[in-house]
């Protein structure tokens, strides 16, 4: 099967853009399981993260 790719009017394949129906910049609040939440937690505090930073 053929690979489909698209692209927008730059040329690029991947056009970086905000959410569907939410401001520039605009986020939200994303339930995650109790668990997940601890290893997530002490993964950024392991590595001394801060906002901004790549978590993975």
């Amino acid at each position: 099967m053929a690979e489909i790719r698209y692209s927008n009017d730059t040329g690029e394949i991947h056009e970086r853009r905000d959410l569907k129906g939410r401001a520039e910049g605009e986020t939200r609040t994303v339930p995650g399981h109790p668990a997940l939440t601890r290893v997530l937690r002490q993964h950024i505090a392991d590595e001394q993260l801060r906002p901004g930073d790549l978590l993975f």
